[in-house]
């Protein structure tokens, strides 16, 4: 394990490297946004996932990718930047078409992290969000916890509040497997969006919608998905699988929404597992945390080489 300093962003902040090495395998965590930057599995040469290999400056004028950060407080878009809690109405700050994405402009993955503790395999990062914070109410205490194994990731979020609020932390990580990528996602339901990729109520079947990835889904250069499908089951299971020229990738996760971005900048695949898009705003879904209680959310990568 080593920490070491990137250099600086243009309002001062110097930004760290956390380096993990474990059982042959290195993952890179910054405490910029507590974003990965690369990871390198056991007996790989290449990093599953895209970052940009430390140059903080051109990670800081792209921020607008999210690549490999947690966001936060609510990754995704949420509507009209507002939503309703316990009878009060709460104004956003928006930044994507009079919306609020992953946060709004300054959301977690734009924050320096604290890093509090660190080892060969493991590495917590906390972030204090005051009252009001981008509109939020409420003091939200955050963490993240990476966990490194010859194949595997780890990464743990929380969340704690000292009045009601609404949370949804998640991973924005873009993964590279190769040539003719497919992504196999076991679900049943889509969330249908507008012209503005924010999601409308309800959700739809995705046989025939051209969406159904149960089978198989090329998500190659030119493909084009900003899409959230809810998994089926609950509690900690396989949420996706991508398989590429390189090798085979599995998500596991205990989150009911899995988020697929192609199309970015930076290739590969955007695999964000999370609560509902626009929770705040959807009957029925989970959106709330209250005093007392914990945001939590766990998921897994784990990677298979090809032979």
């Amino acid at each position: 394990m080593t920490i070491e300093e990137l250099g600086q962003l243009s309002d001062g902040r110097t930004v760290q490297r956390i380096r993990l090495e474990a059982q042959g395998a290195r993952l890179d965590v910054l405490d910029l946004g507590a974003a990965v930057d690369a990871w390198v599995p056991a007996g790989s040469s290449t990093s599953v996932v895209i970052g940009f290999d430390g140059d903080v400056s051109e990670r800081w004028e792209r921020r607008a990718l999210y690549a490999g950060v947690v966001a936060g407080r609510y990754i995704s878009r949420i509507r009209d930047a507002r939503f309703e809690l316990d009878g009060t109405v709460h104004a956003l700050a928006a930044n994507e078409n009079g919306h609020t994405l992953h946060g709004g402009p300054d959301g977690f993955d734009a924050r320096t992290w604290t890093v509090d503790d660190v080892g060969d395999d493991h590495v917590t990062l906390s972030l204090v969000s005051p009252d009001g914070d981008q509109g939020f109410p409420g003091t939200v205490v955050a963490t993240a916890t990476y966990r490194l194994s010859a194949d595997s990731v780890e990464l743990e979020l929380t969340a704690t509040t000292d009045a009601p609020t609404v949370v949804a932390l998640g991973a924005h990580p873009y993964l590279e497997v190769g040539a003719d990528p497919v992504l196999t996602v076991p679900a049943q339901e889509w969330v249908p969006v507008d012209e503005e990729s924010v999601a409308l109520p309800g959700s739809r079947p995705v046989a025939g919608s051209g969406f159904d990835a149960r089978t198989g889904l090329a998500v190659g250069p030119g493909t084009d998905i900003d899409h959230s499908y809810l998994v089926d089951g609950t509690g900690p299971r396989l949420v996706a699988r991508l398989t590429g020229g390189d090798g085979t990738l599995e998500i596991h996760s205990d989150q009911v929404a899995l988020q697929v971005y192609t199309g970015g900048e930076l290739g590969g695949v955007a695999l964000e597992t999370q609560r509902e898009s626009d929770g705040p705003n959807r009957p029925g879904a989970e959106s709330a945390l209250r005093p007392g209680a914990t945001f939590t959310s766990s998921t897994t990568w784990r990677f298979e080489r090809s032979p």
